[in-house]
């Protein structure tokens, strides 16, 4: 499972992507520095509060990564 760490009004979260094999199968390399935009949903775990993604934006690639009830595409 890939988690990135995004930076938000200031402050870090932790963010639950998808298994690193669905990134690549759709093309999505990321690197520290990148510039995306995520949509998904809040979610508390042991690890401290996460951000769990639907949706991730870099540049003109869109990967849809869960559905509207947050279930994985994979």
């Amino acid at each position: 499972m890939v988690e990135i760490r995004i930076e938000s009004g200031g402050q870090d979260k932790l963010v639950r992507l998808a298994p690193v094999g669905l990134l690549k199968q759709n093309g999505l390399v990321l690197k520290e520095g990148d510039t995306v935009t995520v949509k998904g949903f809040p979610v508390a775990g042991m690890e401290g509060d996460l951000l769990v993604a639907m949706e991730i934006h870099k540049g003109d690639k869109i990967v849809s990564l869960r559905d509207t009830r947050g279930r994985p595409t994979w």
